[in-house]
């Protein structure tokens, strides 16, 4: 693609008269370019006209090429609002893994996020999105487990349980609670299998907080490492780390100076979180550090 054009048709794109906008996408379309494609798309989440984003659809569609990594580079970036933009976009497209993110998105807090993930997700059948809800409750992040969690139990079908199901095997807690509770609003909305299944399950009990121990000489600060697990007392026992010694006190995230309710940057908080100050990241509030201080 020319570098000329190229350039024209970017300043074209951010004039404020959406006539201009629409004819330098028509004319990126022209160009059947990866690179023109690539345009539109980054330009999409600031794009406020229906018939500009229809068309930056159309235009992705008709081009071949890989998307993914670049919108979900504008998803990590964007308001709720702009999210809806691209969200829109990805309907056009028939990538799995545009599906998966949007499978992910559909666990969103912002119902507008939600209905524009649906769109994305209303091509597929029961079956495909099934398998993508089965592969989000096993990713490594606790997050997006408990998203997926929320976003199955929006169909409110019984074969939804056996992906609930394995959420209530996770190592987590907060999944596997998580996980029993939707299958209790299944219940309650008159799923029989539901029912069931209840009826020989057990509800998860949370970890237990280990107990404090006693403390011996060298915990008493005459020698020793404070956080090793394994260092010894002089009676040759083993000594209790800092952080399970603070979890034993009853000293824990959620009474700690440091943790806050909303994140410093901004940014929307997963469910059942805090944020740390200190570690400047997501903590669970039944979780602490040796660096903790705090407010009983």
């Amino acid at each position: 693609m020319d570098p000329l054009l190229f350039e024209q048709l970017g300043r074209a794109l951010r004039n404020d008269d959406a006539e201009t906008r629409f004819k330098a996408i028509q004319e990126l379309s022209k160009t059947q370019d990866a690179g023109a494609v690539r345009m539109a798309i980054s330009h999409a989440r600031t794009e406020t006209k229906l018939a500009i984003l229809q068309a930056i659809g159309k235009m992705a569609q008709q081009v071949d090429g890989k998307w993914d990594s670049l919108i979900k580079s504008q998803l990590d970036v964007s308001d709720n609002d702009e999210k809806c933009r691209i969200l829109y976009i990805m309907s056009f497209l028939n990538d799995k893994k545009l599906h998966m993110m949007a499978a992910d998105l559909f666990g969103h807090k912002d119902t507008s996020v939600r209905k524009a993930a649906l769109k994305v997700l209303g091509k597929l059948g029961k079956d495909e999105k099934l398998h993508l809800f089965r592969k989000l409750i096993t990713d490594k992040e606790v997050d997006t487990r408990l998203r997926a969690i929320k976003s199955v139990l929006s169909f409110k079908h019984k074969d939804v349980i056996p992906v609930l199901k394995t959420g209530i095997r996770d190592k987590e807690y907060d999944v596997r609670i998580a996980s029993y509770e939707a299958i209790v609003t299944l219940k309650n909305a008159g799923i029989e299998e539901a029912s069931v299944f209840l009826e020989k399950t057990q509800k998860p009990v949370p970890p237990p907080v280990s107990a404090a121990k006693p403390e011996t000489a060298a915990s008493n600060g005459t020698g020793g490492n404070d956080d090793d697990k394994n260092s010894k007392g002089e009676n040759g026992s083993a000594r209790m780390n800092a952080v399970d010694r603070l979890l034993g006190e009853g000293k824990t995230c959620k009474t700690c100076v440091h943790a806050k309710r909303e994140r410093t940057d901004k940014q929307k908080m997963a469910p059942l979180r805090l944020w740390c100050i200190n570690l400047k990241k997501e903590i669970l509030p039944k979780h602490t550090c040796i660096r903790g201080k705090w407010n009983k």
